[in-house]
């Protein structure tokens, strides 16, 4: 007996796309309505889904009416859903069906089917099969008892998913805080995790600015090292490859290396095409070495003694000096460090070792930095004093500025200035005089003889830095000229005084003889004549007419 009650249920599909990739997420909007004129209470919705489709969830809205969901279900075995509905006349329900289109899907046509059935105590006008009660089967309530399914009970949607590769790209390295000028090996693997085959598949492996290129080998296809392509081709669901890829580490630049994965075919899972890894360029080991410089001669002073950087290292290598900041840390009046690293020593430094402190810091990373000292030892010029000589020198009158010292003594190679010396006598003489200046004095009245003092030069910028020598000085008598004399018409009866002085013609040094300066003596006597000390000749009285003749030595 058919039931009294009466009302059209009816149920619509909607895909959310219609291009779906094999292994994407999608889902459906299925809307239930009841049409009435009586409502419904234990309506049997169904939503049976294909192998290649798996539900994931079921979330509904009561659109219209008042729609209550009963024992709304996922079957684990068959994963269909299933659920009974009560609706009032014009009730009306949407449910969305969340789920996942199978990786292996891909080509193959999906169809789902949506239903609802009426329950036992109504009757559907296009969907009531006769004889049939409580009913069980929506298809067979669908012929209503015709031989083709015609009614809006039951819909059907079908979608063919297009074939896509999973391709998915990993990048690693073993080494991942590099030195500079270390070589980096990075290891690329590609794989096709399916469920189709690809074609068409390349990575791109670009170095980046930080490493330079050395080698690199595959177990397929063909790397291009300029323009970083790595071209594989065709990959068999499951297969992969690998490119090992060398490098050398650079001092600057950009250290983040990514690897890029692509293919003809759709890739449903676009989030591994991606791989990047970033290594942290290790600390520089910085090493500043001490440097030193001797013999530098303090007088003249000296540039480029040493140069600092010849001996200092950044990460093992001589240091390049644009790829550190060289500062003076501890200076040192008598040095300069140059921006170059060449040290110079100030002219008149004193004899002695200078030092000074200097750091050198990486550029790239400015608290990277070492010390060292540079210790410069000065020594003092060459300083010659030669030996100086005077000759004939009048020791009667005696002389100034007979000789100089200074003349012939060298500092450093050159002639003395007096005021960078210190002159002093080490011997003296009493008959010589060293003057300040350098000149030499006789003093008058000196004997006829050779006269010696010893005198020493000693640098002011280096006082124990001195040499002496001897002054001769040669003192000459001066010249003597005794003269004749005579005295004529003498009475020899009475005889005479003072007849003549020896001394009115005679000259010592060119002048008239001082009697005190010289020793009068008779060298050849007479008895008539007497020659006096103060050079005045008597004839003695009683002396005959004649010549006579006496000779004198002054």
């Amino acid at each position: 007996t058919r039931p009294a009650a009466t009302t059209s249920v009816v149920v619509s599909i909607v895909p959310s796309t219609t291009t779906v990739i094999a292994g994407q997420n999608m889902h459906y909007t299925v809307t239930v309505s009841n049409n009435g004129p009586s409502a419904v209470t234990g309506a049997g919705f169904n939503f049976i889904v294909p192998a290649g489709f798996t539900i994931s969830s079921v979330t509904y809205v009561n659109s219209q009416g008042t729609v209550v969901v009963v024992s709304g279900t996922i079957d684990p075995v068959t994963g269909n859903y299933s659920a009974n509905l009560n609706m009032t006349n014009g009730g009306q329900v949407v449910f969305t069906i969340n789920g996942t289109v199978g990786a292996a899907a891909g080509g193959q046509a999906l169809t789902v089917e949506a239903s609802i059935i009426r329950p036992a105590d109504v009757t559907d006008p296009d969907a009531t099969n006769p004889g049939t009660n409580p009913p069980t089967d929506p298809h067979l309530e669908c012929l209503n008892g015709a031989a083709v399914e015609n009614c809006n009970n039951i819909k059907y949607n079908t979608i063919t998913p297009t074939v896509s590769a999973d391709l998915a790209v990993s990048k690693t390295t073993a080494t991942m805080t590099p030195s500079v000028g270390d070589q980096i090996v990075f290891t690329i693997v590609a794989t096709n995790n399916g469920a189709g085959n690809a074609t068409g598949v390349q990575v791109v492996e670009q170095l980046p600015s930080g490493y330079t290129y050395v080698s690199a080998t595959t177990t397929g296809g063909t790397f291009n090292n300029v323009t970083g392509l790595w071209t594989i081709g065709n990959m068999a669901n499951g297969q992969s490859y690998t490119l090992t890829l060398t490098a050398t580490v650079n001092a600057t630049g950009t250290y983040t290396n990514s690897a890029v994965i692509s293919g003809i075919e759709s890739d449903p899972n676009p989030t591994n095409n991606t791989s990047t890894i970033t290594p942290t360029r290790a600390i520089s080991v910085i090493n500043a070495e001490n440097d030193s410089a001797t013999n530098i001669n303090g007088t003249t002073g000296a540039t480029n003694v040493v140069n600092v950087y010849t001996n200092d290292t950044l990460n093992g290598t001589a240091v390049v000096p644009s790829e550190v900041i060289l500062t003076t840390t501890v200076p040192n009046p008598n040095l300069v460090l140059n921006p170059n690293g060449n040290v110079d020593v100030i002219p008149g430094t004193p004899a002695g070792t200078y030092t000074l402190t200097y750091q050198i810091c990486e550029v790239l990373n400015p608290t990277n930095c070492d010390t060292a000292v540079v210790s410069v030892t000065v020594v003092p010029p060459a300083i010659d004093a030669s030996n100086d000589s005077a000759t004939n020198i009048n020791g009667t009158t005696g002389a100034t500025n007979v000789v100089n010292v200074y003349t012939n003594d060298t500092l450093n190679g050159t002639a003395v200035v007096p005021s960078e010396v210190i002159l002093t006598t080490t011997v003296p003489n009493p008959n010589l005089v060293l003057n300040p200046n350098g000149n030499v004095d006789v003093i008058p009245g000196t004997p006829a003889g050779t006269y010696t003092l010893t005198y020493q030069i000693c640098e002011i910028l280096n006082p124990t830095n001195c040499d002496t020598a001897v002054v001769s000085v040669t003192v000459v008598s001066p010249a003597i000229d005794a003269v004749n004399d005579s005295a004529t018409n003498i009475n020899g009866t009475t005889g005479a005084t003072n007849v003549v002085n020896v001394y009115t013609n005679d000259t010592l040094n060119g002048t008239a003889v001082v009697p005190s300066e010289v020793i009068l003596t008779t060298t050849v006597p007479n008895p008539n004549l007497v020659l006096n000390p103060n050079g005045n000749v008597d004839v003695i009285p009683g002396t005959p007419g004649g010549t006579y003749t006496l000779t004198y030595q002054i």
